[in-house]
């Protein structure tokens, strides 16, 4: 799935008691840091190895 700023704009949650439902936040995030890192090798010399996506972080390995 490409994301786009538009496809980000238009995004909608569901709504709970205080706000949007997290967890469809949480997974458009790990969406979005997915592609972000997938594509560091087409604006940067270098390489990506291993990343893990967490609920509030992330780690990944860079080969430059």
């Amino acid at each position: 799935m490409k994301i786009t700023p538009l496809s980000i704009k238009r995004q909608e949650f569901k709504r709970v008691v205080r706000g949007f439902d997290p967890d469809e936040v949480t997974t458009l995030l790990g969406i979005i840091a997915d592609e972000c890192w997938n594509d560091l090798p087409n604006h940067y010399n270098c390489t990506i190895d291993y990343y893990s996506i967490m609920p509030d972080h992330f780690h990944g390995i860079i080969i430059i």
